[in-house]
């Protein structure tokens, strides 16, 4: 199989405007170089990104377009293990196949990556919740904030940092308060020590797994 790598030619400009294409190892090209931004490298799939004008799609290793271009940007530059990717159209995300189809249509404002329990943070009218593969609401959107770490979504104790009305606590999967939000503000995720910094009515401490509050010594 022929090798492919992405080149920028330096000195070929169309209109003034520098462009892109492909070329093989003995740095003959594969494509004319007419894209206007292209990835940085070909995913698991053998796509690449590639940008004409304002628009976003993949092409493959021969140049031709896989996923046309019809977006506004994506989020990731590949593909995820099971071949998706969040796009952007009309201010709008969602998430799409290898061929450029809509699996999650584009209603969410913002969304995050799938984490490994097949999870997504996702942002509706100005508010997160999570949605599974289907793009059906688990934890229907209604907390300002959250704290997502990739892998995990959830903790190793099966909760989540969010902030609700303008406090921060701890959810699990059924979506029921584990640590109430009463905090100013939470570094997100639990040390080793079980211990995680808290900032509680502008006083900084650590709060455990039980909820329990401690002041911090100076």
């Amino acid at each position: 199989m022929t090798a492919y790598k992405v080149i920028e030619p330096e000195i070929l400009f169309v209109n003034g405007e520098k462009k892109y294409g492909l070329v093989n190892e003995k740095s003959e090209w594969i494509t004319e170089p007419v894209f206007d931004e292209l990835g940085d490298e070909f995913d698991e799939y053998g796509l690449l990104q590639a940008r004409i004008g304002n628009k976003w799609g993949c092409i493959n290793q021969r140049g031709k377009w896989v996923v046309k271009p019809e977006f506004d940007s994506f989020a990731d530059p590949i593909f995820d293990e099971k071949g998706m990717l969040s796009a952007k159209l009309n201010s709008k995300w969602g998430f799409i196949n290898k061929k450029g189809k809509w699996l999650i249509p584009p209603v969410f404002d913002a969304v995050a990556d799938f984490f490994d329990d097949d999870l997504c943070a996702a942002k509706f009218n100005g508010e997160w919740g999570f949605i599974n593969r289907k793009g059906e609401w688990i934890i229907f959107p209604q907390y300002e904030e959250l704290y997502c770490d990739w892998p995990h979504l959830f903790d190793n104790y099966g909760t989540v940092a969010v902030k609700y009305k303008g406090k921060w606590g701890w959810i699990d999967h059924e979506d029921s308060w584990i640590i109430k939000p009463i905090f100013d503000d939470v570094q997100g995720y639990f040390e080793e020590n079980g211990l995680c910094p808290a900032t509680l009515n502008g006083v900084k401490g650590t709060v455990n797994r039980e909820g329990r509050w401690r002041k911090e010594n100076k």
